[in-house]
């Protein structure tokens, strides 16, 4: 078992895994007031903050993960 998040990273949700991408998609933010949408490799390393707008962020993935829905508060 490890950590796929930085421990200092205050993880909300799991959204989606996309295997074929070998990448997770969480709702997080360092901020407790906000949630985005990053993306972490499954390997391990950085993450990608995909949401920049202050607020409260969600996502839904098709299938394929081609494309998803965002919502946005």
């Amino acid at each position: 078992v490890r950590f796929l998040t930085p421990r200092e990273f205050s993880y909300q949700a799991f959204v989606s895994l996309d295997e074929a991408a070998g990448v997770i998609y969480v709702l997080g933010s360092s901020d407790p007031r906000e949630t985005h949408l990053w993306r972490f490799p499954v390997a391990g390393g950085a993450g990608e903050q995909l949401t920049k707008d202050r607020g409260v962020h969600g996502a839904v993935f098709s299938k394929d993960h081609a494309s998803y829905v965002h919502s946005y508060n």
